[in-house]
C-alpha cells in the first residue's frame, strides 16, 4: 500500500537526506569530470587504440547515475510505504 499524495511530505528530513546523498555525489563526479575533460589534458592519454581515459570516465558517469537512480527508487519506496524500516525489510508484528 502506498501513501496517498496528500500525506506525502516532500520536506520530510529523511527524504531530503536521501535526495542529497543520491544526487550530490553523482553531480560532483559529473562536474569534476567535465572540468577534467574540457579544461585539462589529464584524461587525454589513450588506453587502447582510440579509447582515451575520457571515454572511461564518461561510461563511469552512466554507471554512477544508474546506480544512484536505483538506490533512490528503492529507498524512496520504503519511505513512501511508511513502514519505518530503513532497509526495506518487512516489519515484524
Amino acid at each position: 500500500m502506498t501513501t496517498p499524495p496528500e500525506q506525502l511530505r516532500v520536506t520530510d528530513p529523511r527524504r531530503l537526506r536521501l535526495t542529497a546523498w543520491c544526487v550530490g555525489p553523482p553531480l560532483c563526479v559529473f562536474l569534476i569530470s567535465m572540468v577534467l575533460i574540457n579544461f585539462t589534458s589529464s584524461l587525454d592519454g589513450t588506453i587502447a587504440g582510440a579509447v582515451s581515459w575520457a571515454y572511461v570516465v564518461a561510461v563511469a558517469q552512466f554507471v554512477i547515475a544508474i546506480v544512484a537512480g536505483h538506490v533512490y527508487i528503492s529507498r524512496v519506496e520504503v519511505l513512501e510505504r511508511g513502514d519505518g524500516t530503513d532497509r526495506g525489510e518487512e516489519r515484524m508484528v
